[in-house]
């Protein structure tokens, strides 16, 4: 951006030069020289001040995509983060998980062995009752 500024400031010495030089070739008065030669510095001054207020507004904006460059860094690896925590809960309920499937399923086989000798002894206990009705 310097570069250009410069750039332009030379190339605007350069063309007053020429400017002179060939003015001078057709003569002009000490008044219309120190009038014409004011009018063109106010001209290059305020040129000179566009181009600043460029700059400024080019590097107030490069200045805001870096703050948000960094700020979506900044996001990004925040939800790295919740990713890895995330996903090391998930390691935990897993486990927890699979221990509470073996648990409920001994309890159903259990379950299941104590209903059978429940019936087998209910089925012996009545039979046995029955039998002993015979008698």
């Amino acid at each position: 951006m310097r570069n250009l500024i410069k750039g332009l400031v030379w190339s605007l010495l350069i063309l007053t030069a020429l400017s002179i030089v060939y003015r001078n070739a057709y003569a002009e008065t000490e008044q219309e020289k120190f009038e014409r030669l004011t009018k063109e510095i106010e001209q290059y001054e305020g040129e000179i001040n566009k181009l600043k207020s460029q700059a400024s507004t080019l590097s107030n904006l490069i200045a805001q995509y870096d703050a948000q460059i960094r700020l979506t860094t900044l996001k990004i690896t925040q939800t790295e983060e919740k990713i890895l925590l995330l996903g090391g809960r998930i390691d935990q309920l897993e486990v927890s998980l699979q221990s509470l499937t073996n648990a409920f399923s001994s309890r159903v086989v259990r379950t299941y062995k104590m209903s059978k000798d429940t019936k087998c002894r209910s089925r012996t206990i009545i039979e046995t009752r029955k039998g002993s009705s015979f008698l």
